[in-house]
């Protein structure tokens, strides 16, 4: 009898540290920030080149359970060519899936879309996104880390005359913790690139910003 109940004590504290382990790994976490930043683009037309610049502003936030992460991200401002040209409207935003298999490495899938809100209509680039993204710490604790990601687009469509031929692009960057904080801040510089066939339309989009928030 002893001996069956020193199994069962054995057992029974075997089941409870296992459900500890998962409930610690599945607990629900997080963060949320704002952003802002530089934004520089270059479109190519046929043969006519075009060069705007202007600064965009927005918000991002990010749950995650377990290995499984949603995070989001919205910006929008103006871009123009010069201070005394009419501006466009410039509006991005993405909704991603993602899974980390192992703890430096993120991939993630889902939606992008880019539009430029232009005097003459809006036009509109919509991506369906495959992305990989590898995090190394720079410090002890993981308080700075640096990384790095890239994406193509499996799918994709533009409202113009001419189809959607590719699009991808990379951000890399340092996100550094404050030390007994909450608080995150991100520096990010950003490099996307669309075209449509025959290479009727190309877009180069960059873009060096920074995020405040809570958590990461």
């Amino acid at each position: 009898m002893t001996s069956r109940v020193a199994v069962l004590v054995t057992l029974a504290s075997l089941a409870h540290a296992v459900a500890a382990g998962v409930a610690a790994q599945s607990r629900v976490t997080g963060g949320i920030g704002v952003t802002g930043g530089l934004v520089s683009v270059e479109r190519r037309l046929s043969t006519a080149t075009e060069e705007l610049s202007g600064t965009v502003f927005g918000a991002e936030g990010t749950i995650r359970v377990w290995r499984v992460e949603l995070s989001g991200r919205y910006v929008q401002g103006s871009i123009d060519t010069d201070p005394s040209s009419t501006a466009f409207d410039f509006v991005e935003g993405e909704l991603l899936l993602g899974v980390r298999p192992v703890r430096p490495l993120l991939l993630r899938f889902g939606p992008h879309v880019r539009s430029w809100v232009e005097p003459t209509g809006t036009i509109r680039w919509s991506h369906w996104e495959a992305r990989a993204r590898v995090e190394v710490p720079l410090l002890a604790g993981g308080s700075l880390e640096s990384f790095l990601e890239g994406w193509y687009a499996v799918s994709g469509s533009v409202n113009a005359p001419n189809p959607f031929q590719l699009g991808r692009g990379l951000t890399g960057g340092l996100g550094l913790t404050i030390p007994s904080s909450p608080l995150h801040i991100q520096l990010a510089y950003r490099l996307d690139r669309g075209a449509l066939e025959s290479q009727a339309r190309t877009e180069t989009v960059e873009q060096l910003s920074v995020r405040v928030g809570i958590g990461r």
